[in-house]
């Protein structure tokens, strides 16, 4: 069973910082007529941006690795004012609307700073619970969706908590199937790194879902259950 860290071990965090990858560069157009004034990752939800919720879920002397592109300047300006004492690595994703977008390509691009473990979130992404950092293996967020609306989502096929299966973008039923939320670690990052170079498009846009088929494939790869 997972279980929250200790006190000693986010202790422990705040001396080793981990590295937390962000990407905001995408148009966001599932946000309507917003997407015409703002980056996505910066519309509030209770009067705080999406993005300040996410990096307020690590810890403080963490590493964040951050992907601009669309409004990018709008996201730079406000993490360097709403979190000035943060360890920010800006990097300029230079296709993120174009044919070959997509967040696989957008994280390629953030590559160089992520030779180490790392967290990987997507900027749209909330979750509830307090992450357990002491898990030291791969593993997938991962929570249910209505049946019916599972052909809009990346889903896993899981056995006994170990993801065996992807299926991006298709319609899945049953009990083994687990939806991901677009929030995971990557502890074995050569492995992900070198399928994410598969540059096959799903719906049109280089998804991640190479890189988390090479940790499914080649390394023991988990599925972590948290409320979406």
């Amino acid at each position: 069973m997972l279980t929250a860290p200790t006190a000693e071990y986010k202790e422990s965090m705040e001396i080793s910082p981990i590295t937390v990858c962000i990407l905001t560069a995408g148009q966001g157009a599932r946000m309507g007529d917003y997407s015409d004034y703002v980056n996505k990752a910066l519309l509030p939800i209770n009067k705080k941006a999406i993005i300040s919720h996410i990096i307020e879920k690590f810890p403080s002397q963490s590493k964040f690795v951050i992907g601009l592109g669309y409004f990018g300047n709008q996201v730079r300006h406000y993490l360097k004012i709403a979190h000035p004492t943060h360890d920010f690595c800006f990097i300029e994703v230079d296709n993120y609307e174009g044919p070959g977008s997509g967040p696989g390509y957008s994280l390629l691009c953030c590559r160089e700073a992520l030779q180490v473990p790392f967290y990987f979130v997507s900027c749209d992404t909330l979750w509830e619970e307090e992450l357990n950092f002491s898990l030291n293996h791969n593993w997938l967020g991962t929570d249910k969706v209505p049946t019916q609306k599972s052909q809009n989502y990346c889903n896993f096929e899981v056995h006994e908590q170990r993801v065996v299966a992807i299926r991006d973008k298709e319609y899945v039923e049953g009990e083994q199937y687990q939806t991901f939320i677009g929030l995971c670690y990557i502890k074995d990052f050569k492995i992900f790194w070198d399928a994410l170079e598969i540059t096959d498009r799903i719906a049109g846009e280089h998804q991640i879902s190479n890189g988390i088929l090479g940790l499914i494939e080649n390394a023991t790869t988990q599925a972590y259950h948290l409320k979406w």
